[in-house]
């Protein structure tokens, strides 16, 4: 009977180990689920934050790029503001240019040094029609007022300038024809 006792008594034990294990597992079970809902949960305020900082960064290259974009259109139209200001200014300047004055920047412009003496443009001068109209210093100082050319009093002479060298390459493209002859036949 002893042995059946102590047979009884293992078995009873063992039973019991064997609950307290299964209880021990489920607690391990349950520690562990805690756990990874914590680490979840600590977790996702990273996720989130790495969302809202993925999702600013990427307004922000849009944004950045935006800016390029409208900085672009900026300088494209202060381009062709100008470009439209000098169209122009050339189109006033040639509805108001005789052609002996479209001549000397012509002359001017094929000399090896893009310069005249002020005494051959007055020679110029007093073979036009003009002659008796305008003063030389009118006729010359229309081409000098549209910076169509320049003087140097040091050596008395007058330049075409990088503006009326544009204006005579774009009567050229605009094929405007030649005006009325205004010299006088010699």
């Amino acid at each position: 009977m002893i042995g059946g006792f102590i047979v009884y008594f293992a078995i009873d034990k063992a039973k019991e180990v064997n609950k307290l294990m299964d209880e021990a597992k489920q607690k391990a079970e349950q520690l562990n689920k805690q756990k990874e809902e914590q680490e979840t949960e600590q977790n996702k305020p990273a996720d989130i934050a790495s969302t809202e900082i993925n999702a600013l960064n990427k307004q922000l290259k849009t944004t950045s790029q935006r800016a390029t974009e409208l900085e672009n259109l900026h300088k494209q139209d202060e381009q062709t503001k100008n470009t439209l200001l000098l169209k122009l200014h050339f189109e006033n300047v040639y509805h108001l240019i005789f052609q002996s004055q479209t001549d000397i920047l012509q002359i001017i412009n094929n000399q090896t040094e893009n310069k005249l003496s002020k005494a051959i443009l007055e020679a110029i001068h007093r073979r036009t029609v003009w002659i008796k109209t305008y003063a030389f210093e009118n006729y010359i100082g229309f081409l000098v007022n549209n910076f169509l050319l320049t003087f140097n009093s040091e050596d008395q002479t007058y330049s075409i300038t990088p503006l009326g060298i544009l204006f005579l390459n774009y009567i050229k493209e605009m094929r405007y024809p030649k005006k009325v002859n205004d010299v006088i036949p010699a």
